[in-house]
């Protein structure tokens, strides 16, 4: 399960990163800053809510 998971999660990861550099590209360097600013913040928020979600398996297989 985890190996399946590992897989969409990587394929997930490689598309999200395609559409942001296709993105970028059509972007002023203001708005490509705001861009960034923004991802990072998601992508904060996207791991505390991942550990979050996990914690509350903790100790289960399910936990990772």
């Amino acid at each position: 399960m985890r190996v399946c998971e590992n897989a969409r999660y990587d394929f997930a990861q490689r598309e999200l990163n395609a559409a942001y550099q296709s993105l970028l590209q059509h972007l002023d360097s203001g708005q490509k800053q705001k861009l960034r600013v923004a991802q990072g913040a998601w992508v904060r928020f996207r791991d505390a809510n991942a550990a979050f979600e996990s914690s509350l398996a903790q100790g289960g297989t399910l936990a990772p």
